[in-house]
């Protein structure tokens, strides 16, 4: 009698970006005596951790939740009988996703995006504004790479969350916030790919554009941030965005309000049985997106206790950037609105079923 060998052909899934499924092939030998269940492995790192998590099962599929989201792990499975433990299966390293499948980001648009550009300014020569880097219709373009960007709100500071970047040549680009607290990023480099909710490396230059969201690793506040980039001698700036977390919708259909002054709270998501995303042709060689919801909101334990407050945070924020499946579709990044209530609030149930329903749409803009 011996241990089993080790299981072959180790794939890993991501249902949702915090969530790994393992999938394997049974091994060759094993050892003489039944496999009784496999354990799993997964590290976050480049390295193969010491924990092992029994499946308590002899089927050839695995499950491990509680990832870390955009994080590099190891993944790995081995098989054992009444022997013990075998030899490890091939060893994956890959990312988790940024957003799952069904994930959405919304945020606040802080920068102006109306028909008379953005507050950009060349970096201390604030009355050149430049409106060609926001115009949006990706025609225009500003070649200047030192810009400064008025965020203020009746001469407030602005939370930044994240900074999407639309351009050509770009190859890193730093962020300096002044005006308020934290601060922005150095050097970050603009990546040739990006890995998808399947694992694959897919480009992150679409149509002849590069795209990048950049989600902070904390957030900071300003009044004003200085925008520098380098890279090709032909570079080009279309488009840019610093943005603040409106809702963040995760693949669970749990939705968060990331705020200043709110505590981050989940409340139930759920599709839109009669709506789901839908398609439509805007004739500027891009797709349209239009997503309906039902949102529950149970009051004590949601991020808003009724649905007319959910009414109340939509109207102060009407003009969003909505991200539809960001870690593959990187170039989805639209100005978005929250467009027409759908069905009259209605009260649901009581005990562990009392909350408000509310039917919602979102939609580009």
């Amino acid at each position: 009698m011996a241990t089993p060998s080790a299981p072959q052909n180790l794939k890993i899934t991501f249902p949702q970006a915090t969530e790994a499924v393992f999938k394997w092939s049974a091994p060759v030998n094993t050892g003489g005596s039944p496999i009784t269940e496999y354990e799993v492995n997964a590290t976050e790192g480049a390295i193969l951790g010491p924990t092992w998590i029994p499946t308590k099962s002899a089927g050839l599929r695995g499950f491990v939740g509680n990832l870390a989201r955009g994080t590099e792990h190891t993944f790995a499975v081995r098989a054992r009988n009444a022997e013990g433990v075998g030899p490890v299966s091939n060893i994956l390293q890959q990312h988790t996703p940024i957003a799952s499948l069904h994930n959405a980001l919304f945020f606040k648009d802080c920068v102006n995006l109306d028909a008379q550009g953005a507050r950009v300014s060349q970096y201390g020569s604030p009355t050149t504004l430049v409106r060609e880097a926001a115009d949006n219709d990706f025609t225009t373009f500003t070649t200047l790479t030192d810009l400064a960007v008025d965020i203020s709100v009746n001469g407030n500071p602005t939370r930044v969350d994240a900074f999407f970047l639309k351009s050509k040549g770009v190859r890193h680009h730093s962020g300096t916030p002044s005006g308020g607290t934290g601060t922005g990023w150095t050097h970050a480099p603009v990546p040739a790919t990006i890995r998808t909710d399947e694992g694959t490396e897919v480009s992150t230059t679409v149509a002849g554009f590069q795209h990048q969201l950049l989600l902070l690793d904390s957030h900071f506040t300003a009044t004003s941030v200085r925008l520098q980039f380098s890279g090709t001698p032909d570079i080009a700036i279309y488009e840019i965005m610093l943005i603040e977390f409106g809702i963040e919708m995760n693949a669970n259909g749990d939705f968060t309000e990331i705020a200043p002054d709110k505590v981050d709270r989940t409340a139930v998501l759920h599709t839109d049985t009669d709506g789901g995303i839908l398609r439509a042709d805007t004739g500027l060689g891009r797709e349209r997106w239009e997503v309906n919801y039902v949102a529950k909101f149970v009051p004590g334990r949601t991020l808003i206790a009724a649905a007319s407050d959910f009414l109340h945070w939509r109207e102060h924020n009407k003009n969003c950037v909505f991200f539809q499946e960001p870690s593959r579709y990187p170039e989805r990044g639209y100005p978005a609105a929250f467009m027409k209530r759908r069905v009259p609030v209605r009260l649901r149930g009581d005990s562990k079923s009392l909350g408000d329903v509310l039917n919602f749409q979102i939609g580009e803009r």
